[in-house]
């Protein structure tokens, strides 16, 4: 009859959680940076918008301009304003650096991942082997 191996075969998978929650809590980071930069450059735009359509407002109520002429220019700063366009520009850039940055950092894990997974399994298969009498060479 054959020997049963006593080992804790949890052991690499608790590693390797322990493992990917470092890189889930470094991909958080990350993505939160990202989130919080992009709100801040949006809420930067957003200011500004809103004065300048605060004092076309004014100018309607005070008479200097219709509410056609409000109308046409806030559909026209809206759609064509080079700082809305640069805004959105520069929160794509940010989404898709903060893309590039996590991708990077699962790829790089990833080998050492796999590599401890399998010296792992060999290290159980070499001890197997020496429990069952089984010489290296031929197991």
């Amino acid at each position: 009859m054959a020997k049963r191996l006593k080992y804790n075969s949890d052991y690499m998978s608790d590693k390797m959680d322990s493992y990917m929650e470092q890189i889930e809590d470094k991909l958080s980071a990350l993505y939160a940076d990202a989130a919080k930069e992009m709100q801040g450059k949006l809420s930067d735009f957003m200011e500004g918008f809103e004065k300048q359509d605060a004092n076309m407002q004014a100018q309607v109520e005070a008479g200097k301009i219709t509410q056609e002429e409000y109308s046409q220019w806030r559909n026209r700063h809206i759609v064509q304003s080079d700082k809305y366009k640069s805004t959105i520009d520069s929160l794509s850039t940010m989404a898709v650096n903060a893309d590039v940055a996590a991708m990077a950092m699962v790829n790089g894990a990833m080998p050492m991942v796999v590599a401890q997974s399998y010296n792992f399994t060999q290290a159980l298969g070499f001890e197997a082997a020496d429990k069952a009498g089984i010489t290296q060479g031929t197991f």
